[in-house]
Order: C-alpha cells, then sequence, then structure tokens
C-alpha cells in the first residue's frame, strides 16, 4: 500500500529560505558592501536558518520511520479523528492539525481544497504526539443523495437529481425548459467549519447526464501525519470522500442574460458504505 507523508514543511523552508536571501540583500544594501555588520547579519541569519532546517530534518525523520511501521504493519495506536487545516491565501493564514484520541469509529474520510485552503477530517489512529495515521480508502467514500428544482414567473424552469451510483460515486441528472435562461447549472456546495466551497456537478440547456467521481484517490494509501501541508498534493480532486463531518446542499442556477441569476439551495445527505479499512493496523492494549 503507498504511504504518503504530511507536514514535511517543505513550504517553511522554502520561506524561510526566501527570507535569508531578502535578509542578507538588505543588510548589504544597508551597510554600503560587506562590512562587519552585514557579515554578522548575514551570518545571524544564516544560523537561523540551519537550526530551522536541521530540527525539520529531525522531524522528517521521525515521520518516515513512522511510515515505514506502517508499511510493515508494525504500527500501534488507537483510534482518532484527525482534522487538518491549512490557509495560505491570507495576510496572516492560520493552520493546524489536530488529533482527537478515541474518536474516528465510524470510518470514511472528507477532503476539500478551496483554492486558498485546504480542509480535511480522516479517520485514523494516533501515534506518539501529535502524529496519526489515517487511512484513505476509495471504498470507503460516500456520494451526495437528493433532488432540487427551480422555477421562475418567466416560466423557466429545472430540475435535478443526485444519486449515488458506487462508492463516491454520483449519477448527475439534469432537465431544462428554459425561456430566457440560458443554462441551468448544479453544484454540491460542502460547507465545512472553514468555509462552504461550490463543487461543479453538471450544466445544461435541456437535459445532462453524467457521472461525478469523488473518491480523490485511486488506490488505498496510508497519510502519516506529522504535521501540516503538502495534503493536497495526495488528492486528484478538490472534494472527496464526503464523509458526513460536513454539511451538504445542492445549489440549482439558472443564467439569466442582462439580469440577476436566479438560484436556490436545499440540505441532502450522503450515503456511505459500511465502514471497514484494507490496512491492517495494530492497537495499544486496553
Amino acid at each position: 500500500m503507498e504511504v504518503g507523508v504530511v507536514g514535511t514543511r517543505e513550504r517553511q523552508l522554502a520561506a524561510m529560505l526566501v527570507g535569508l536571501l531578502i535578509l542578507i540583500v538588505v543588510a548589504v544594501v544597508r551597510a554600503g558592501g560587506a562590512t562587519p555588520a552585514a557579515a554578522f547579519i548575514i551570518a545571524v541569519g544564516l544560523a537561523l536558518f540551519l537550526a530551522y532546517a536541521a530540527y525539520s530534518a529531525v522531524k522528517e525523520g521521525e515521520l518516515a520511520q513512522m511510515a515505514e511501521r506502517v508499511m510493515s504493519g508494525g504500527f500501534q495506536g488507537e483510534p482518532a479523528l484527525i482534522e487538518y487545516f491549512d490557509e495560505w491565501d491570507r495576510k496572516h493564514p492560520r493552520r493546524w492539525l489536530n488529533v482527537i484520541r478515541g474518536g474516528g469509529r465510524e470510518g470514511g474520510y472528507l477532503y476539500v481544497f478551496g483554492g486558498g485552503w485546504c480542509y480535511g477530517v480522516f479517520s485514523g489512529y494516533a501515534g506518539r504526539g501529535n502524529q496519526a495515521v489515517a487511512v484513505v480508502d476509495p471504498a470507503a467514500a460516500c456520494a451526495p443523495s437528493g433532488s432540487i428544482s427551480i422555477q421562475t414567473p418567466d416560466g423557466d424552469y429545472a430540475a435535478a437529481s443526485v444519486k449515488p451510483a458506487g462508492p463516491g460515486l454520483a449519477e448527475v441528472s439534469i432537465t431544462a425548459h428554459l425561456v430566457k435562461a440560458r443554462s441551468a447549472k448544479l453544484e454540491l456546495v460542502i460547507e465545512t467549519p472553514r468555509g462552504r466551497r461550490p463543487v461543479p456537478l453538471g450544466e445544461a440547456a435541456t437535459t445532462y447526464r453524467g457521472r461525478v467521481d469523488f473518491r480523490g484517490v485511486d488506490r488505498p494509501i496510508a497519510l502519516v501525519f506529522g504535521g501540516v501541508g503538502g495534503l493536497e498534493k495526495y488528492f486528484k480532486t478538490p472534494a472527496a470522500g464526503l464523509a458526513p463531518y460536513a454539511k451538504y446542499a445542492l445549489r440549482l442556477t439558472l443564467d439569466v442574460p442582462l439580469a440577476p441569476d436566479v438560484q436556490t439551495e436545499t440540505p441532502v445527505e450522503v450515503q456511505c458504505p459500511k465502514p471497514h479499512t484494507s490496512l491492517r493496523l495494530g492497537t495499544t492494549p486496553t
């Protein structure tokens, strides 16, 4: 089984390196050349960068050892719920990893990429400190189920439905009878504690039939968490898993030329397979 490591601090190291380079340039310019003052500032900057790099190397080594234990089947941990949040498009971004021991027994996973942020909740196992392992199995992915319709005084009408077609797969149907509107667009709105993310499901001027994949991964993967950073590189879709750790709604929008769009929303449920995992992990004795 593939193992992915999350939280190797690649982004922090890159930011530190850029900051170090800026510090060197500013020091040289302000000091008017390679003076003792400039050399001292550069030395301090290099020392801080090397210290941070050494700390990150130690953390990466711990995660690598944890990944090896997962691969060998020797990992020992207790059930836990892993909540992950990473935000990078604000002046003061927020990022954290919560490992809630004793949770996560229901199974499943939720991953949402919101453009400037990434949010995830995973059922997994807690390790030492704030380290944890989550099993992302596409066979455990959920799918939305529901229907929605909209009508305007001008005679525009559209109806849409979504139903599960297997783990993480949803069949989408849209029927539209339009007078002034150009098309009817259907979205799944995922409401997390950190923001809302609309996911396009389909669009039609008359009819549309299609299928949407919410599995996010092609095969099971064990994610080893040691911090925040890099989760998004393991998922191929902006929304995956759809476990009931968020609220879901269907949004149907009529695109009306030269006028405000007309839209409506309705809450929907998700249907999930029975909890299971194809990765055998040890548990701490009780």
